[in-house]
C-alpha cells in the first residue's frame, strides 16, 4: 500500500468499508492485524462516498488528512511535500498535480491538469477553483486545463475542519468532493495547487464518477444548492457557467434515454435544453457507429 510507504512522514491508513457484500471485509482485517497502522471501519449499509470520508476523518488523529479513492496510487514522497508546504504556507488545502491513467496501469498516464503554471505551490482562491472547475470540463472546446478541480484530491489540515464543522454532504453522490471543497473555501479555508505530480488517478468505467444516465443530474443538485450559499460576484459569476455546463449534459442524457425508449417527443423536448453542446453529442454518437460499421465491412 503506497501511503504506509511514504518516507519521512508518520502515517495511519483509515479504510472504510462501506457496506461490502465480498470478501472484502475480511481482507481489510487481515491487513490490520499485519500492521497496527492500519485501521478499520465498517458500515453495515452502504451510505456512499461522504459517509464513508467523514466516518475516516472523524476517527483520525493526524495533524492532515489526505484522502484516497480505493483504485488509486500516491507516488513516494507526496505526504512529505504537501505537509512541507502546508506549514510553510500556513495553508489549510494543499492539492497537487495528478497522472491519469487507465486502471489498473500503475506506471505513465498523462497530467489531470494541463496549462497550469509553473509555480511550485500557486494560492487557489474560490472564484480560481470554480472557474477551473468550469473550465476543466472535458467536453468543453479547448479548456486551458484537462479535468476538472472538482477531481483534486487536497491534502487538509485536520484543526480547520475540525473548527469550521465542515463535512462531506451525505446527500451527494456524484460531484461531493467539489461540494465539499468549495464550501470549505467558503468558510475561508485557504488552498495551494502544488503542479508536481504526487497522486495517480486511475480512471475505470464501472467507477462511482463514470458517467451514467443520471451522472449530470446529480451534479446538477449540487450546483443548485451552492447557488444558495452567499459568494462574491467573480465566484457567483463562474458557478453561474458551471451550473449551465452541468445542465446542459443533464438534458443531452435525459434526451439519450428517451431515444433508447423511442419517447420521440421526450426526447424532442430535451433536445431543446441540451444546447449545442447536446446537440453535437446527440449527432456523434449515431455518426461514430456509422463509421464503425464501415470499418467491419473493409
Amino acid at each position: 500500500m503506497a501511503a504506509l510507504e511514504q518516507p519521512g512522514v508518520s502515517v495511519e491508513v483509515i479504510l472504510v468499508d462501506d457496506g461490502s457484500t465480498d470478501g472484502t471485509r475480511q481482507m481489510l482485517a487481515a491487513m490490520s492485524k499485519a500492521d497496527s497502522r492500519i485501521k478499520v471501519l465498517e458500515t453495515e449499509i452502504n451510505g456512499g462516498p461522504s459517509q464513508a470520508r467523514n466516518l475516516g476523518v472523524a476517527a483520525a488523529t493526524g495533524d492532515w488528512i489526505a484522502f484516497a479513492d480505493s483504485d488509486d496510487l500516491m507516488l513516494p514522497g507526496r505526504l512529505a511535500r504537501l505537509a512541507r508546504l502546508g506549514e510553510a504556507s500556513k495553508a489549510d488545502f494543499v492539492a497537487d498535480q495528478q497522472m491519469e491513467t487507465i486502471y489498473p496501469s500503475a506506471t505513465g498516464g498523462i497530467p489531470a491538469f494541463t496549462g497550469m503554471g509553473p509555480e511550485e505551490a500557486a494560492p487557489v482562491s474560490l472564484a480560481d477553483y470554480l472557474r477551473l472547475a468550469r473550465e476543466g470540463n472535458p467536453h468543453i472546446e479547448n479548456p486551458p486545463i484537462r479535468r476538472s478541480f472538482g477531481q483534486l484530491k487536497p491534502f487538509v489540515r485536520k484543526s480547520f475542519l475540525d473548527g469550521a464543522q465542515l463535512e462531506h454532504d451525505v446527500r451527494f453522490r456524484n460531484g461531493e468532493d467539489l461540494h465539499f471543497q468549495v464550501r470549505c473555501l467558503m468558510a475561508g479555508a485557504t488552498m495551494i495547487f502544488v503542479n508536481e505530480p504526487g497522486y495517480v488517478y486511475r480512471r475505470r468505467v464501472d467507477s462511482l464518477t463514470y458517467e451514467d444516465d443520471l451522472s449530470y443530474f446529480r451534479l446538477g443538485e449540487v450546483a443548485d444548492d451552492l447557488q444558495l450559499q452567499p459568494l462574491d460576484p467573480a465566484s457567483r459569476r463562474y458557478l453561474n457557467k458551471l451550473t449551465n455546463v452541468w445542465r446542459g449534459h443533464a438534458a443531452y442524457q435525459a434526451m439519450r434515454q428517451a431515444l433508447r425508449r423511442r419517447h420521440y417527443r421526450v426526447a424532442l423536448a430535451w433536445l431543446g435544453r441540451a444546447g449545442v453542446g447536446g446537440v453535437a453529442k446527440a449527432l456523434s454518437t449515431p455518426l461514430r457507429r456509422a463509421v464503425r460499421r464501415l470499418r467491419r465491412r473493409r
